[in-house]
């Protein structure tokens, strides 16, 4: 018979509090001591991806990707702790691939010796014994299976690493993004051997209360939050998570996920640390909000479809979509919307290497009540990724939540063809909201005359390859606009670089960390730029550097550990914050605040933003919070 999946969850549910998902047991209906087969899920315990031309460098977070070739190779590295959970009869390594490939990675063991926060390709593990296993070709948005049963046979740690066998990259979801690496196991029980009762122990001393409760994440059905690890004279057990008063469910590490809620909802949470005993701890408790129920405007005229395995003479309808991008780009009147499909875009490639080669320009105007949207498809967005150079020279458009990662359109810096800034802006009115942007050969986003653009809740993370020269953005010119809730990250120049002659922007609730030079520079022949409500943490020079720029202001930035200093130049700076954020963890690039984080509630209210980068409402507290998440 098959067990309902609530008794195994009841039953096992260390197990499966621990990441292991339990699908099925089939008993034999008779016949005490036959085996039955069970199916336990892992998810990883660390991943991370190294470069081989940044030796140096740790990139241990969201994605994972193996290149190879012509091209300097990456690797990735994936780990799992694997209870005892009896004899495994077959291992198999399961991969989401978003970026199709003509030769998948091949897998081999590897060293447990490594840390996802710093692993680096210098100090990357080493691998033992041949090949487990070798894919080949794997479409976009698919799962890859790889058996590595030679591997895995019982309880233990594991690290596979994934090597390249081609010269045709392919991305995988790392933990971080949902739908992560996991280790299916199938196991063999037997079935007339329950686990035992936990012996009692005489021990009535409960745990210690969990420490630095934080929300980790949010969805508009789901809240994520993580916590410090609780102390015990004989040992925790697990965690108790609660909402609202009723519990839950419960976790053997310090993070859980609270599915099934409903948007723009705040919520009480809390977490009791347990032991073995029974004894329970006192719970840690903080409130915690969904994200907004969506406030993305309904299509005034026509929506369309694009696929990658669509055609463009299909009518661009769900059935039968588009196949391009460009055809969106072309066609798209005032009001309407066009939604791409899971996939990669990357066109204009059958040219020669020339200016219009990979890359296109959306010239198109919508009107002030009827942009024209061109938008990742709901649910996938982070599996639509754009590998080719746009140049938004129309007004009134919007772009909004997809991947744009490297192109290799004219580089006029490197007089090749090896890629300009991901996003061009040269239009007006323009929306560009909820984008990663990746990888760029220089700046992520670049803008010139653009005026009344607004650059809201994006990832801007790894750009440029010219040290001091590529920027996360370059707001070259153009006049007023917001820059505000995005997450920049590791630029090889400025986070922000406002030069030479931009005014009227204001800057406000970002968070920028790891540039090569400062977070910000002013530097402008225009002026009335307004830098407020933001985190500059661990940039190499300073937190904001100013040059030029009448009437320019800054005030309430938290300038946090970096290099040079907090403020260069002579700029009224209002008030700084130079104590540490208290980022949930800056290691693995989570940028989040914890609580006690001096940059809570103290954000100046007539600068925020009605939500945050996770889309979740502001302030949640007694005012809103410095950075682009709020607490």
């Amino acid at each position: 018979m098959l067990i309902a999946a609530s008794s195994l969850r009841r039953a096992l549910g260390p197990l499966v509090s621990a990441g292991l998902l339990l699908v099925a047991i089939f008993v034999p209906a008779t016949g005490a001591g036959q085996t039955s087969a069970t199916t336990v899920r892992i998810g990883a315990d660390a991943d991370a991806r190294v470069v081989e031309n940044r030796p140096t460098t740790n990139f241990g977070k969201y994605y994972l990707r193996v290149d190879g070739g012509n091209e300097p190779d990456e690797e990735s590295y994936v780990r799992f702790v694997v209870p005892a959970v009896g004899t495994v009869e077959r291992a198999t390594l399961r991969l989401y691939d978003y970026f199709e490939t003509e030769d998948g990675p091949a897998v081999y063991r590897a060293a447990n010796e490594w840390s996802e926060s710093s692993v680096t390709w210098t100090t990357r593990p080493p691998r033992s014994g041949p090949a487990l296993a070798d894919s080949a070709a794997i479409g976009a948005g698919t799962w890859v299976e790889l058996d590595v049963s030679a591997a895995v046979r019982g309880a233990g740690t594991y690290t596979f690493a994934l090597v390249p066998t081609s010269s045709d990259g392919a991305n995988f979801n790392s933990k971080e993004m949902g739908s992560g690496p996991e280790l299916v196991l199938q196991v063999a029980a037997s079935a007339s051997t329950p686990p035992p009762p936990p012996a009692s122990s005489g021990d009535t001393q409960p745990p210690s209360t969990p420490q630095d409760l934080a929300r980790t994440g949010a969805t508009q059905t789901s809240v994520s939050v993580s916590w410090s690890a609780s102390t015990d004279n004989v040992g925790v057990a697990g965690y108790s998570v609660s909402r609202d008063g009723t519990n839950t469910g419960t976790s053997t590490g310090t993070s859980y996920t609270l599915a099934g809620l409903s948007c723009g909802t705040t919520y009480t949470i809390g977490v009791s640390a347990f032991d073995a005993a029974g004894n329970r701890s006192q719970p840690a408790l903080m409130t915690a909000s969904t994200s907004a129920c969506s406030t993305e405007p309904a299509p005034s005229g026509s929506v369309f479809y694009v696929s990658p395995s669509g055609s463009d003479a299909n009518p661009g309808t769900l059935a039968a979509p588009w196949r391009t991008l460009a055809k969106a780009m072309a066609t798209l009147t005032a009001g309407q919307t066009a939604y791409l499909r899971a996939g990669t875009y990357q066109e204009a490639t059958n040219v020669s290497c020339s200016s219009s080669y990979n890359a296109l320009t959306w010239s198109r105007s919508g009107t002030a009540s009827a942009p024209i949207t061109i938008a990742g498809y709901p649910g996938e967005e982070h599996q639509v990724v754009v590998k080719t150079k746009l140049i938004l020279s129309g007004s009134y458009l919007r772009l909004v939540g997809l991947v744009v990662d490297k192109n290799l359109s004219y580089s006029s810096a490197d007089g090749a063809c090896t890629g300009e800034p991901n996003v061009n802006v040269t239009g007006d009115d323009i929306e560009i909201r909820r984008l990663e942007i990746r990888n760029s050969n220089m700046s992520g986003m670049w803008l010139r005359g653009a005026d009344r653009v607004r650059i809201l809740d994006n990832w801007i993370h790894d750009n440029g390859s010219h040290l001091r020269y590529d920027h996360g953005i370059y707001f070259s010119s153009g006049s007023g606009g917001v820059i505000a809730n995005n997450v920049i990250e590791r630029a090889k120049g400025f986070g922000i670089q406002m030069y030479p002659d931009p005014s009227g922007q204001l800057v406000t609730q970002n968070t920028v960390v790891g540039s090569y030079m400062s977070g910000i520079v002013l530097d402008t022949s225009g002026g009335g730029i307004t830098v407020t409500n933001n985190i500059f943490a661990l940039n190499n020079q300073y937190g904001i550097s100013y040059r030029r720029g009448a009437s320019c202001k800054a005030d309430t930035n938290v300038l946090f550990a970096n290099v040079l200093g907090t403020l260069a130049g002579s700029l009224s700076a209002g008030t700084v914050i130079t104590a540490d954020p208290l980022f949930v963890d800056r290691f693995t690039g989570n940028l989040r605040l914890r609580s006690g984080s001096p940059a809570v509630d103290v954000g100046l209210t007539a600068y925020s933003q009605a939500t945050d980068h996770d889309g979740v409402a502001r302030p949640q507290g007694a005012g809103p919070d410095i950075g682009a998440f709020e607490r």
